[in-house]
């Protein structure tokens, strides 16, 4: 028989069967004996074979059932894990759409205003292009208590003060050249200063204050 294509051969009984038996008897004893064996056929067999065979019987079919019990349970645990499959899949678009949410939410947080760029726009002069100015400020970084220090001389300079503060710089090219670093000029006369006061008071028209008087 095809499944049990091994036969043990229990020497002990394979003797006591061939006692007393010629070599061609012995022959026809395994000849059919074999040929039992491969047919399924346990009532031609030997007592002893047929006990072996239905021991090998009886395993094959022990194996089979566990394999068809397990082949089920196997199944079983596929067939519950694709009825969560819809489940999971709705949990999955959920989360996603918590976490798109929470992205948008994130997104539409207004941005904190860059430090120290308050102060120093309500320190300069010249309230011109705040945008561009706020943008160089984030680029640049420029340390506020320097920036703040450098304005205190700068809006009193000669340069400043001319015509006005005509020659202010726009707040973005003061930045972008990073005019916070330029160094302190010295200490004017008192003629200049006296100077500096007068334009700032009167401007540098001197022929219509000449008429006035």
């Amino acid at each position: 028989m095809k499944d049990y294509p091994f036969l043990k051969l229990y020497i002990a009984n394979f003797q006591r069967d061939i006692i007393g038996k010629s070599f061609e008897q012995i022959g026809e004893y395994i000849v059919n004996a074999v040929s039992a064996w491969m047919d399924g056929d346990t009532e031609s067999m030997p007592s002893w074979m047929s006990d072996e065979y239905e021991k090998l019987a009886e395993k094959s079919q022990k194996l089979a059932e566990n394999g068809r019990k397990g082949g089920q349970a196997k199944a079983k645990q596929i067939l519950a894990i694709a009825k969560q499959i819809p489940e999971f899949a709705k949990q999955r678009r959920e989360e996603k759409s918590r976490i798109d949410k929470n992205r948008e939410e994130i997104n539409t947080i207004p941005p904190l205003p860059p430090k120290g760029f308050d102060e120093f726009w309500e320190s300069y002069p010249k309230k011109v292009g705040k945008a561009k100015a706020k943008d160089l400020w984030i680029k640049l970084k420029p340390d506020i208590e320097v920036t703040l220090s450098a304005l205190l001389w700068q809006k009193e300079s000669d340069q400043w003060t001319r015509d006005g503060g005509q020659f202010i710089p726009n707040p973005a090219t003061y930045l972008s050249q990073g005019r916070w670093d330029d160094e302190k000029p010295q200490s004017t006369s008192m003629v200049s200063t006296m100077q500096a006061q007068f334009n700032r008071l009167y401007g540098s028209n001197t022929e219509a204050i000449t008429h006035e008087r």
